[in-house]
């Protein structure tokens, strides 16, 4: 079972980095003690401190208080060594603060609640799977792996984190004597990577690189692959396939799915939900799959299968806004979408010129935005649906429209194709624009996320920070109660 080394990319990132590296933690609001009265919000002082928004007392919680010390129970009769009986107690608690935010994005879909997670895949997989976890291989044999599950034994490697940790129980609940490769790779690998989000905190965390695997030429255009963050490109479209999955089709299905193998009982409910065309989606991702299972990277039939998954589920949400007869339904859409948009969406790319030399030199491109990719506007769809359920603090004009479109990640602006901070979330955000109009600042409970100059939709992230006078305004809840 081949897994690596989850090191964080750097190239061209060396301003997102950190907040990648530590969950819940950048480096966005930088205190600045100068006091000059400076008009101009691009030069003055003033600015928000730094908050670790996740920083509380999660020992103080009744369900932690329940819970961890039955995981602790079990990791103490299970066989161990002190480093990665330590990961995992850090797993646990990583995974504890973090859980909400990735279950806000997919409980639409049936994705398990935090208790259901912890009992089922923490605790039951360990006291019902697991004999033996260490920082060893269980043959003993040296591997380049970060971790393994083989028969009642997890290895993690010293130089592993969390995330291998919630990477290998996820394969506790692994069939292995009835997948095929296509399911292993797809249900086993996939889902696996998926969960691995738990570590992260609100946040994006792209699969950000600009070589040869990630941006790709096709008839003429090029185009950016994005997917959760791993070093090995093969794991990036396996966790890109099963995250595409669960955008569109309910847990239980899947589940269903891989308990009974059957892949029909997902492209049935494509096709019953979204409309003929969607039932294509299953088997294209197929195909991704198996470049991705021979090592056969360069292929160009990843990049134009890709193309196509990106015209389905495109299809796929045009057809769920339509049919959405209630601000509630927009709501789950919207949330699905602004995941969707900056975690997994395929794009073209417009004048792209590599990056140099330097590795921390970003790339030059613009994000091409009404293409074929789309040919349906989702995202005006979209804006046009919730406008008319009046859902928004936003007046309906150019400007409310743009907000719109920085907040759900429809954005021309390269730095936002790979920022790690824009937040997934749109329906906990509160929003001020600066009375000027050329200043959005988007906040999530009470805490300042993400600023964007308006006119160049340029989100001021990470090192960059965020001005408190343009914050000028009131700040309201982008949706109204």
């Amino acid at each position: 079972m081949k897994r690596v080394l989850c090191l964080l990319l750097c190239g061209c990132l060396l301003f997102t980095v950190t907040s990648c590296g530590k969950p819940g933690y950048d480096d966005r609001y930088i205190e600045d003690t100068e006091t000059e009265e400076i008009t101009d919000y691009e030069n003055e002082s003033e600015h928000y401190d730094y908050v670790d928004v996740t920083d509380y007392d999660i020992t103080a919680e009744p369900l932690y208080q329940e819970l961890y010390p039955e995981y602790v129970e079990v990791l103490d009769n299970i066989e161990h060594d002190d480093g990665t009986y330590q990961k995992f107690l850090d797993a646990f608690d990583l995974m504890y603060r973090n859980y909400d935010y990735l279950y806000s994005v997919f409980k639409v879909r049936g994705f398990k609640t935090k208790e259901e997670y912890i009992r089922e895949d923490m605790i039951g997989n360990l006291r019902d799977e697991i004999l033996k976890i260490s920082n060893s291989t269980w043959n003993g044999e040296p591997t380049t792996d970060s971790g393994q599950y083989t028969g009642g034994h997890i290895f993690v490697a010293d130089e592993a984190d969390e995330r291998t940790v919630i990477h290998e129980l996820s394969h506790c609940n692994d069939d292995m004597d009835t997948y095929d490769f296509y399911f292993y790779y797809i249900f086993s690998e996939g889902r696996a990577v998926f969960q691995e989000q738990l570590c992260f905190h609100d946040c994006i965390v792209n699969s950000i690189d600009f070589g040869d695997y990630y941006v790709r030429e096709y008839n003429g255009r090029n185009y950016f692959i994005r997917g959760i963050e791993k070093t090995d490109f093969g794991y990036v479209l396996y966790g890109k396939c099963f995250s595409t999955l669960a955008c569109l089709v309910d847990f239980d299905v899947i589940n269903r799915a891989i308990e009974d193998v059957k892949q029909s009982y997902i492209e049935d409910f494509l096709r019953d939900k979204y409309g003929n065309d969607a039932g294509k989606l299953f088997g294209i991702l197929k195909e991704i799959t198996g470049y991705a299972f021979e090592d056969d990277y360069e292929n160009p039939g990843i990049i134009k299968n890709l193309i196509e998954v990106e015209k389905l589920v495109n299809y796929c949400f045009y057809q769920s806004i339509s049919k959405a007869e209630s601000a509630e339904e927009l709501k789950e859409i919207l949330d699905l979408r602004c995941y969707y948009n900056k975690q997994l969406a395929t794009r073209e790319l417009l004048n792209y010129v590599p990056p140099v030399e330097d590795p921390f030199s970003p790339p030059e491109f613009d994000v091409a935005l009404e293409t074929d990719l789309d040919p349906y506007g989702v995202e005006d769809h979209l804006y046009e649906k919730c406008m008319d359920f009046d859902m928004f603090n936003l007046d309906d004009n150019e400007t409310g429209h743009l907000v719109f479109n920085m907040l759900i990640g429809h954005n021309p602006n390269y730095f936002s194709s790979y920022s790690f901070n824009e937040a997934r979330t749109m329906t906990d955000a509160s929003i001020c624009i600066s009375k000027d109009g050329k200043y959005l600042t988007v906040f999530h409970n009470d805490v300042p996320w993400t600023q964007y100059d308006l006119e160049t939709g340029f989100p001021k992230i990470d090192y960059l920070e965020i001005s408190k006078k343009a914050v000028d305004n009131e700040i309201v809840p982008l949706i109204k109660p």
